[in-house]
């Protein structure tokens, strides 16, 4: 009887348990299948097809669809973040990747690892041509790939199961944006599943945001060198552009297309052009995504046309907008310049000079390692007559830059106000050996005790990769604290390798690499523990991957290099050895290994 009662009970509570697993089944069906934030990058398709014609249209996919995400990203659609083409620019040249040819999978892989992605979109498409009343057709695949394991992503089905597949869709090339917004859509709904909020409708009329000629002539441009002319001898790059406005305009009830203003203002910067430069860098609002760097220019031509008080109010926008040390560095900078003869209404000299001392004292703090502010930050208290302030932050300068003849002319007088003789002599001496104007400033100070032939400093380029940076800092808390783990774990494995504790360091490894199978200084410490052990082979295994994927590894190379060195294998020694002595010139290891290569093969 008792164990009826309790075979009863047993079923009841199996029963129990069952309900309670198809209830989460079912409350989980269509949730979202992701909460985490993923950061996607998309390279150019590759064009697949003779027709070299439409080579453009692999970089509209990757123009158009980032900036598709990037729109979504604002809306904080499915906590998706967006690589911009700029910032993946950046890091190819970096990785010295030509921005011409498209990388293989596995260097794609790597760009984006260093560009802290998570997700890759990678596609192809081919074109066939016009026949009869058959328009120009554009078929497109594309498919997703985890950067973490390099495994493509794949689509959970309604049944619960998961298939691996391409996208794959093709239509009129003149339905190119409407494909683009369709292999965005699906992109998302591989991501998301049936918790996707966004019809493919939605995305469709989102991506076609830009009018579709406008921004052919748009991506044409990007892809036409500065030097290449049209028949009637006008430039082509421009022209480009130059269309790409007027389409956009004619369209969009004259509002200016901002990526094409940009462009222009570039070409005519590179031109010498300085105007027409302004002119278009002018054009950008700051509710724009690329104002801060046509702003940045902006001011630094209206500095060069000498509307020096306008080129103040741009950077001033500008600093407030961004905190860029940039933006507040030149806002400083040209403010001390005007305070020397103020023609500003309503404010004196003393007002401009204390403006710049303020905003540049405020730079010099949050960069205290930047040799520019540090500079204009000295040279600003030495204009406000604080002279013992100013030697010292003007030695900081000379240390960040031994060679500044104007920062030791500045220290100098500085000195010699301060009563401090001798100390004043040898940076003086100093001047006199690194400034090619010694005596043209030192007969101004002698005849007026003024420094005007000494300029005040600008940042003459705006640095995407530090606006990326700093843009990146304020949303990624999740992505430092993943990266805030996986340090710890690489510091723990190196501490078991330095006690000998190998196969508690290899477990630590694999458990890092789980998380992320990309990890360069991973794999170093994996290839040093399997030299320790005399497996060569291995060893080389895996330094090879390590200084893949984080070329300027400099341990891998010389590692690689004293194994290729001992199999008497000299080539792959010495291209090992010259790597590691190009990555730091004054390796003692490396000039020693060159050195042993160099002597065994004469």
């Amino acid at each position: 009887m008792r164990n009826n009662y309790l075979s009863a009970v047993l079923k009841a509570i199996l029963l129990v348990l069952f309900l309670v697993v198809v209830n989460a089944s079912a409350q989980t069906q269509g949730s979202p299948r992701t909460t985490t934030t993923d950061t996607i990058m998309v390279l150019p398709f590759e064009n697949t097809s003779d027709l070299t014609t439409y080579n453009w249209v692999g970089e509209s996919f990757a123009e158009a669809m980032t900036d598709l995400f990037a729109r979504l990203e604002v809306r904080g659609a499915g906590g998706l973040r967006v690589i911009s083409n700029d910032e993946r620019k950046i890091v190819q040249q970096k990785l010295r990747l030509p921005l011409t040819t498209l990388p293989s999978l596995a260097t794609s892989l790597k760009l984006a690892q260093q560009s802290k992605a998570t997700l890759l979109v990678l596609g192809k498409y081919s074109v066939t041509p016009a026949q009869g009343e058959i328009a120009t057709n554009l078929r497109v695949t594309a498919r997703v790939v985890r950067v973490q394991d390099g495994a493509f992503v794949g689509e959970v089905l309604r049944d619960g199961r998961i298939v691996m597949r391409e996208i794959d869709l093709a239509d009129a090339i003149s339905k190119l944006q409407t494909l683009q917004g369709q292999v965005a859509h699906q992109i998302l709904y591989q991501r998301e599943g049936n918790s996707l909020s966004l019809s493919q409708n939605e995305v469709v009329e989102m991506s076609k945001r830009v009018p579709s000629q406008a921004f052919e002539a748009y991506v044409k441009g990007m892809l036409t060198p500065d030097g290449s002319m049209t028949a009637s001898g006008e430039p082509s790059r421009a022209n480009f552009f130059k269309n790409a406005l007027r389409l956009y305009a004619q369209e969009k009830a004259d509002e200016v297309y901002p990526q094409a203003a940009l462009e222009l203002g570039h070409f005519y910067l590179r031109q010498n052009n300085l105007q027409a430069a302004e002119d278009y860098f002018s054009k950008l609002k700051p509710t724009d995504p690329y104002y801060p760097e046509a702003a940045f220019y902006a001011g630094l031509t209206q500095y060069n046309l000498n509307n020096k008080e306008t080129a103040a109010q741009t950077y001033q926008q500008l600093a407030d907008s961004t905190k860029l040390t940039a933006a507040y560095n030149n806002l400083g900078a040209i403010d001390l310049e005007l305070s020397r003869n103020s023609k500003i209404e309503n404010k004196s000299d003393a007002d401009l000079l204390n403006e710049g001392l303020k905003v540049l004292d405020e730079s010099a703090k949050s960069v205290p390692d930047d040799s520019t502010v540090r500079f204009n930050y000295g040279y600003a208290l030495f204009a406000a007559r604080r002279y013992k302030e100013a030697a010292d932050v003007l030695r900081e300068a000379t240390t960040q830059d031994p060679r500044d003849g104007q920062a030791y002319f500045l220290m100098a007088k500085a000195l010699e106000k301060t009563g401090n003789a001798q100390a004043a002599v040898d940076q003086d001496n100093q001047a006199r050996r690194y400034l090619a104007t010694y005596a043209k400033v030192q007969t101004e100070w002698q005849k007026a005790q003024t420094t005007n032939d000494i300029p005040f400093r600008l940042y003459k380029t705006f640095n995407r990769s530090d606006y990326f940076n700093l843009t990146r800092q304020k949303e990624t808390p999740q992505l430092a604290s993943a990266e805030n783990e996986l340090h710890d774990m690489l510091q723990k494995a190196q501490e078991f390798y330095q006690a000998g504790r190998d196969d508690e360091s290899l477990s630590e490894l694999r458990g890092l690499l789980v998380k992320d199978s990309m990890n360069a200084e991973s794999y170093l410490l994996i290839g040093k523990i399997h030299l320790r052990r005399g497996d060569i082979e291995a060893a080389v295994s895996n330094l090879k991957t390590a200084i893949f994927w984080k070329n300027d590894l400099i341990e891998g190379h010389i590692a690689l290099a004293k194994i290729f060195l001992e199999r008497s294998d000299f080539n792959q020694a010495a291209t090992y050895a010259k790597n590691a002595l190009q990555l730091d010139s004054n390796n003692q290891e490396a000039i020693a290994l060159v050195r042993q290569i160099e002597r065994r093969t004469k």
